[in-house]
This record gives C-alpha cells, structure tokens and sequence, in this order.
C-alpha cells in the first residue's frame, strides 16, 4: 500500500510517460520535454516515442491514430522541429560519432521542411 501511494504521488507531482525497452536500452519514465513524436528511430537527444511504440507494440499499428491522439493532443508531445536536427547534430559533433548517412538524414529533414511561425511557436512545416 505504502508502493502506491508512492507512485500515484510520483504521478501526482511529476509528468511521465513510459518508455517502453527498445533496441539495447531498458524500459523507463521520461519527461514529455524530452520526447518527439515523429522523429528519427535513431536520435539521441531526444526520445522518438513513435518508432518506439510502433516497434516496441507490433499487434497495436492499426491503433497509430489513437497514440497519435494521445501524444500529440493529449499530452502535447512535439514532432521533430529544426532545433532538434541542430541539437542533434551539435551533439553527434560532440560525441564524435557523427556518419555521413546520420548527417544526410537530418539535412534531408532540414531541407524538406523549412521553419514556419504558428501560434507564435517555430515549427517545422
């Protein structure tokens, strides 16, 4: 009993949201600001909740909508936007891990979307 108050105080207190065990790394609660919905599987700076939960929960593809709906309404989880590529890209520099094909792949993103203002928030388009 004592576990549960716990934990509905941790949830009370603190905004989580499960990460489910995907490639090498284990399940865990991270914050909503550092997670995107519609993101690269392979970034490192930020979480890319949708590649997780559509390979980590197979049987549930048809209910994509429904996350959708979730994360992004709901919970108000943000797609990739051009500061995250720049992120990404200082810290791949950083950590010197930096590929030609991960550079191609964040530049492509750059260059299909470029940066709009909406409700006084920069996004990409």
């Amino acid at each position: 009993m004592f576990t549960d108050l716990i934990y509905r105080k941790t949830f009370n207190t603190y905004k989580l949201i499960f990460v489910p065990q995907w490639k090498s790394k284990p399940a865990s609660w991270t914050k909503p600001n550092d997670c995107l919905w519609d993101a690269p599987g392979d970034f490192m700076t930020m979480v890319p909740l949708k590649e997780i939960y559509t390979s980590s929960f197979y049987d549930l593809r048809t209910e994509l909508g429904h996350r959708t709906g979730i994360f992004r309404g709901i919970l108000d989880i943000d797609n990739i936007d051009w500061p995250d590529v720049i992120d990404e890209l200082e810290e791949l520099k950083r950590q010197q891990s930096i590929t030609g094909e991960v550079v191609r792949q964040l530049f492509g993103i750059l260059s299909e979307k470029s940066p709009t203002e909406e409700n006084g928030k920069q996004e990409m388009r």
